[in-house]
């Protein structure tokens, strides 16, 4: 019974329409269901620093440019 997979929760999500319009050419390219690219996204985001967190949805204090200069880095460093 260890390898029982972990449930799975249901959330319902609102996205802007240009990222409804966009999703489906990302999921194409990587071949991805839509479903499976936004629970990696989720799941990627719950685990970055609160710090980054913030700064990525812009709340709290977090500086944006802080957000786009570590996306960047990312972006650059990837291996």
């Amino acid at each position: 019974m260890d390898n029982m997979p972990e449930p799975r929760i249901i959330l319902r999500i609102d996205i802007s329409p240009l990222a409804a319009r966009r999703l489906p050419a990302i999921c194409g390219r990587y071949g991805c269901t839509q479903l499976s690219a936004l629970s990696r996204l989720v799941e990627w985001y719950a685990k970055l620093p609160d710090g980054l967190r913030y700064a990525l949805v812009g709340v709290h204090g977090g500086d944006p440019k802080s957000a786009r200069a570590v996306l960047q880095h990312m972006i650059d460093n990837k291996s």
